[in-house]
């Protein structure tokens, strides 16, 4: 009797080792990275720059499952205005650059991506202004695959676009919201669809002065600045 209870209990430990190892790989087919940059859990669960100027990363892994991702697909980066705004509310944001290209409010749309079709969850930031980005990842690009809310590593490899952003500009009381997806073609609606998405736990901000996070949310923060001190963030090879 004794060995069969071990049996079961030894089965059900294997069960659960499993089950937490294959969590523990599992990792979502779009991303967002900064570097310099830190990520905050707590339930904000964002990266977030740790300096106005930052090269933005989206990541890419091949999926033929459900929500698929390729590489021959074209993917779109939002950058939204934070905190969230009314329309009509704001007149000026002061500027930012991507890529060295120099972006202002004129630039910008009120609603929720995509452009053509508002169906990206709001995850309190949208509706406000944003402006879209389309771009392909290339094949040459590559890194080492991980998940970005915990360094950890992850089997494969995974396609990567850079974005050098530029804050400098904005307005005191503004952040940017970075989003990244792509697109489907729904004929029944006549109307292009968002496909896959970087999970809201992967997207990623710039100065997080102004997202108010909660108490316990600041003491992740600052305790992910200062470990940034000593160990570097993952770098692209």
């Amino acid at each position: 009797m004794k060995a069969k209870i071990f049996s079961s209990v030894i089965f059900l430990e294997m069960a659960l080792l499993l089950g937490f190892s294959s969590h523990a790989l599992a990792l979502p087919s779009l991303q967002l990275d900064i570097i310099p940059g830190v990520y905050v859990g707590g339930g904000d669960d964002t990266t977030y720059a740790t300096a106005d100027a930052f090269d933005l990363y989206a990541y890419m892994q091949e999926s033929a499952v459900g929500k698929t991702t390729s590489l021959t697909d074209t993917y779109y980066l939002s950058i939204a205005v934070a905190p969230r705004q009314d329309e009509g509310d704001v007149s000026s944001i002061g500027s930012f650059s991507v890529d060295g290209t120099s972006y202002s409010f004129s630039d910008l749309v009120y609603g929720t991506p995509p452009v053509d079709s508002a169906d990206l969850a709001p995850h309190g930031i949208f509706a406000t202004y944003f402006m879209e980005m389309s771009f392909t990842f290339t094949a040459t690009d590559t890194v080492a695959a991980y998940n970005v809310e915990d360094d950890s590593s992850s089997p494969g490899t995974m396609y990567y676009k850079m974005f050098d952003i530029d804050t400098t500009g904005l307005l005191a009381g503004y952040a940017l919201h970075f989003d990244l997806y792509n697109t489907v073609y729904n004929e029944r609606k006549d109307t292009w669809e968002v496909n896959a998405f970087a999970p809201f736990s992967h997207d990623a901000q710039s100065d997080p002065g102004t997202a108010v996070p909660e108490p316990a949310t600041m003491l992740l923060f600052g305790a992910g600045l200062i470990g940034l001190a000593g160990i570097a963030r993952r770098k692209v090879q």
